[in-house]
C-alpha cells in the first residue's frame, strides 16, 4: 500500500513520456496492476493536494509529515486494453482527498469532478504519454 512506502519513496520523476504496457507475463502474477511508485511521483507533483480543488481540506498522515491525499487514475487501469500505452503514468494520476475520490467512484455528480480534473493542461500531459481521450469520452467510461 502507497501509505507503507511514502516515507521511503524518492521523487524519480522523469517527465511526460509514453511508456511501454506492462509484461503479461508480470501483469498475470500480480493482483494490482499499477506501481506505486508513480502513484507517489503524482502525489508529489501535486504537492499533495486534492487537484479537484487545492484548498480542500486534507489530514495529516500519521508516520510522515505530509496531507493525506489519495491517487487516482483519471482513465481506469481496467480500460488498458483500449489503449497501446501504459495507462500507469503520473499524467494519468490526480491527487485528490478522500471525499472528492469517493465522490468520482460512488457519487451522483462525479462527472462535476471529472471536469474540473481533467484541464487542458492534463489533456496535454496525457497526449505527450500516447494517451488521447476527449472529456466526453472519459465521462462515458464512468457511466
Amino acid at each position: 500500500e502507497l501509505s507503507n512506502i511514502i516515507g521511503s519513496c524518492t521523487f524519480d520523476y522523469e517527465g511526460d513520456y509514453p511508456k511501454k504496457k506492462y509484461d503479461t507475463e508480470f501483469l498475470s502474477s500480480l493482483k494490482v496492476i499499477r506501481d506505486l511508485k508513480v502513484s507517489y511521483n503524482a502525489l508529489k507533483i501535486a504537492n499533495f493536494k486534492c487537484e479537484c480543488d487545492n484548498f480542500h481540506k486534507c489530514f495529516i498522515r500519521k508516520n510522515v509529515n505530509i496531507p493525506y491525499t489519495e491517487g487516482h487514475h483519471i482513465i481506469p487501469l481496467k480500460f488498458q486494453d483500449r489503449f497501446e500505452v501504459n495507462l500507469d503514468v503520473e499524467a494519468n494520476i490526480v491527487s485528490l482527498c478522500s471525499n472528492c475520490h469517493n465522490q468520482l467512484h460512488y457519487g451522483k455528480e462525479y462527472s462535476d469532478i471529472l471536469r474540473k480534473i481533467f484541464t487542458k493542461e492534463r489533456q496535454e500531459r496525457l497526449k505527450k504519454c500516447g494517451i488521447d481521450i476527449s472529456l466526453e469520452q472519459l465521462i462515458k467510461i464512468y457511466q
